[in-house]
């Protein structure tokens, strides 16, 4: 880390696209990447010299997910798997039960890293939850554990009038 004062700016880039079929168990899946242009930073001292380097390295994403009835107690069970590849290969296996879109517990797993358990409740577009996090993996100093509590609100973003089906068509969606 840099002991004097570092300024510095890189274009970055990511993209990625997400599928939801609602027909089918309502799967989504997802492939994704980040730092797709590979920005390099070096930091030099108040001399000049170089003091340290820095690169932001490609990572990719896939994802999939389903919801499935569990047909028991309004139960939904979402099990989801996150494939991740940067500098090396990483696997996160997760499932959530549902219990009637009040509250929700689950546990995930990374492979070689950690697993942690998971429990929130929710309010139509309020979800707050809570996560405890068992580090696993001997790389890591310090702490064997750790824990996040979160807050999120989805809002619907309201439209006016009707939605144009075809551009060139628009008037006709006009009111």
């Amino acid at each position: 880390v840099p002991n004097s004062p570092v300024t510095d700016h890189k274009f970055d880039m990511g993209m990625g696209i997400h599928y939801n079929n609602p027909l089918l168990s309502n799967i989504h899946i997802g492939i994704s990447a980040t730092h797709l242009l590979n920005a390099n930073f070096t930091f030099r001292n108040s001399s000049g010299e170089i003091n340290s380097f820095s690169s932001l390295k490609k990572h990719y994403y896939f994802n999939l997910s389903a919801d499935m009835p569990a047909g028991i107690y309004k139960l939904l069970l979402q099990p989801s798997l996150l494939l991740k590849y940067g500098s090396r290969f990483q696997a996160d296996l997760n499932i959530l039960a549902i219990y009637n879109q009040l509250c929700y517990a689950g546990v995930s797993v990374r492979q070689g890293d950690n697993t942690n358990i998971m429990a929130g409740f929710i309010n139509k577009n309020f979800k707050i939850g809570y996560a405890f996090d068992f580090v696993l993996s001997p790389l890591k100093p310090g702490t064997r554990t750790s824990y996040e509590l979160f807050i999120q609100y989805c809002y619907a973003i309201k439209t006016r009038g009707n939605p144009v089906l075809n551009p060139r068509h628009l008037h006709e969606s006009l009111n």
